[in-house]
């Protein structure tokens, strides 16, 4: 038996927007693009569940023949009695980048497990294929556009429950976030570990595409699972949306929270829904392009509240039309939408931060950029009252910000409660308050108090308004990893106010034997 080479998995980096910094006077600041990571390197299914070929019909194997003892294995869709659509870099050899002579190219149908005794198995040879004109092979690496289609040398038998052809998605864009969807494959079940050779199948779903489609957003579908992941060998196989086809497997990234091929690694999947990838399948060999660009694009404003921010949609190729949305970055919520690259900030936006995402559309597809997330807001400035002779100040918020924890001192495992004290001891109220958590070294979060929302390793509360001469608190339970190392670390509180400045202290904790 010839040992299969599989596609190569490769990292994906996932960048981080800058830091935001308060504004608490009507300045004019300036936000540039939300970073974006670039497309990762190529696929399998790891935490998946075995399948029959009669759930997955459309399914098909296909081993490349690279030497007389090694080939290059890779899964696809059945489109029709003979036609097959799978990933570009399946029908290109993975250490000269030159394509496979279609005669090396086998395709296995109707099969559960690869070798097979199968009485449904339906064996045919390619002769020839198809590659998307866009796509460029690359050493160790991916390209945009990375889907072919190859023709196969006698029909299928589409007659019977083991092969079946399976319908294009329609549409131009993407599908919802959050929709689900159905990866399947004959890849690895672990990171670098042997394909058994079944036929597996991973519940995922549809996930950002900044997350992992770079520039080339357009036509990259960005999945997730908090069960699993494609992985290698499962590259050019389906990702199905209900019963029709809407992506093509191109890479996995190997930065999940379990490794490579792992628990939240982004699956990156060819978008069949894209008119520059549609358009090719169905037999254009000049389908158009979607825009690509958007890394300039930016948004300029005062970010207080009844002031405005505006946003440039930056440099793009393939003359694209441009739309606009506003997002509440730490709720997703969708403030506006539309041909409008303004917005004006409301007094209930104070404490929000908010990013404009531009949407650039063209025949060949829809692409996205957004830029980073604005200062938290501030409230509308208070008119200043001119000083009279005997008249009293002008009563403001003085907010002052304590902890208390149970335990100064733990050991590896241990759990510490601590309790965070916003005291309002002046004679207004403080408004737009916000405090977060942020665990150090060895540190995590077990507990929350309802209310907290959770990002990039932070908890925060919106507050709201505190009172004059009020205090409210806050409590959560943090643990010490198991395998953490005598030292010190700490839990880092922030607070920050639309009228009563910010405010910054930590929770030390010595850890001991």
């Amino acid at each position: 038996m010839r040992a299969a080479i599989t596609a190569l998995a490769g990292v994906l980096a996932l960048g981080t927007a800058g830091g935001a910094t308060t504004v608490a006077t009507a300045a004019e600041t300036t936000l540039g693009a939300e970073a974006r990571p670039p497309l990762a390197a190529k696929p399998a299914i790891v935490g998946g569940v075995p399948q029959t070929i009669q759930q997955v019909p459309w399914q098909v194997f296909l081993e490349a023949t690279v030497s007389r003892t090694e080939a290059y294995d890779c899964g696809g869709s059945v489109l029709n009695e003979t036609q097959i659509v799978t990933a570009a870099h399946c029908v290109i050899n993975p250490r000269t980048l030159q394509r496979f002579p279609e005669g090396d190219i086998a395709v296995i149908a109707g099969v559960s497990s690869i070798p097979t005794s199968e009485r449904t198995i339906q064996r045919r040879s390619v002769t020839s294929f198809r590659v998307h004109p866009g796509y460029v092979p690359t050493l160790g690496g991916v390209s945009p556009d990375d889907v072919a289609v190859l023709t196969l040398d006698a029909p299928l038998d589409l007659s019977g429950a083991a092969v079946r052809a399976i319908p294009l998605i329609g549409g131009t864009f993407y599908p919802a976030l959050g929709t689900g969807a159905l990866i399947s494959g004959f890849g690895r079940q672990v990171a670098g570990g042997t394909p058994d050779g079944r036929l597996y199948a991973l519940g995922t779903s549809i996930g950002d595409p900044l997350a992992c489609g770079a520039e080339a957003n357009a036509t990259v579908l960005c999945v997730t699972s908090p069960t699993g992941s494609a992985c290698e060998g499962d590259s050019g196989g389906p990702l199905t949306v209900g019963a029709v086809l809407a992506g093509v497997a191109s890479f996995v990234s190997t930065n999940g929270l379990t490794g490579e091929c792992g628990v939240g690694s982004v699956n990156g999947y060819t978008n069949l829904a894209a008119p520059e990838i549609a358009l090719f399948v169905q037999g254009s060999d000049t389908p158009p392009v979607a825009p690509r660009g958007g890394r300039d694009v930016s948004a300029r404003g005062v970010f207080q509240a009844r002031g405005s921010m505006t946003c440039a949609p930056g440099t793009w190729t393939d003359a694209p039309v441009f739309a606009y949305s506003f997002i509440d970055t730490s709720s997703g919520q969708l403030l506006q939408a539309g041909a409008n690259a303004s917005y004006t900030l409301l007094d209930t936006d104070a404490g929000r931060t908010i990013a404009c995402q531009v949407s650039a559309s063209n025949a060949g597809g829809v692409a996205i950029a957004r830029t980073q997330s604005s200062p938290p807001i501030a409230v509308a400035p208070v008119p200043p009252v001119d000083a009279e002779p005997g008249r009293r100040a002008t009563p403001k918020p003085a907010l002052r910000l304590s902890l208390t924890a149970s335990r100064s001192r733990a050991a590896a495992g241990a759990s510490i409660q601590q309790t965070i004290h916003v005291a309002n001891r002046g004679r207004a109220a403080a408004r737009g308050v916000v405090v977060c958590a942020a665990p150090g070294r060895a540190l995590s979060f077990t507990k929350l108090q309802r209310g907290a929302t959770q990002s990039r390793g932070k908890a925060c509360w919106r507050l709201g308004t505190v009172r004059a001469r009020t205090t409210r608190t806050l409590q959560l339970t943090v643990r010490l990893s198991r395998a953490a190392k005598p030292g010190r670390t700490a839990t880092a509180i922030t607070l920050r106010s639309g009228n009563a400045g910010s405010r910054a202290l930590s929770a030390p904790l010595r850890i001991v034997r």
